[in-house]
């Protein structure tokens, strides 16, 4: 947690009130260093986002009550790709995930 409030509080130190929420796009595209973070950024979410969403869609199917019989390879795909185009139509529809955020915690 200290981490968290340290780098947070250098981000403002640094930028002040003009502080971009996705710290990264305040440095320049020239910053070597920030380049290789953005990269660095995409690789974790490359090879985190099939964990997550395979917990997302056998949660689904857990939620919906789908029974253990018809969860055959072919419906599980099925229902693969219907969630990941759903989940791609949203972001493509969302800018600003604070209203996402907000949802997410009015229902805790």
């Amino acid at each position: 947690t200290f981490i968290y409030v340290w780098i947070t509080a250098m981000g403002f130190l640094t930028f002040g009130a003009n502080c971009n929420g996705y710290i990264l796009n305040n440095y320049s595209t020239n910053d070597n260093l920030a380049t290789i973070c953005r990269l660095a950024i995409a690789f974790s979410i490359l090879f985190t986002y099939p964990i997550t969403f395979m917990g997302f869609r056998d949660g689904l199917m857990d939620v919906i009550e789908l029974p253990q019989e018809k969860q055959t390879a072919t419906n599980v795909n099925i229902i693969s790709i219907v969630l990941l185009v759903l989940v791609t139509i949203l972001a493509a529809i969302f800018k600003d995930l604070g209203a996402i955020n907000a949802v997410g915690g009015g229902t805790l």
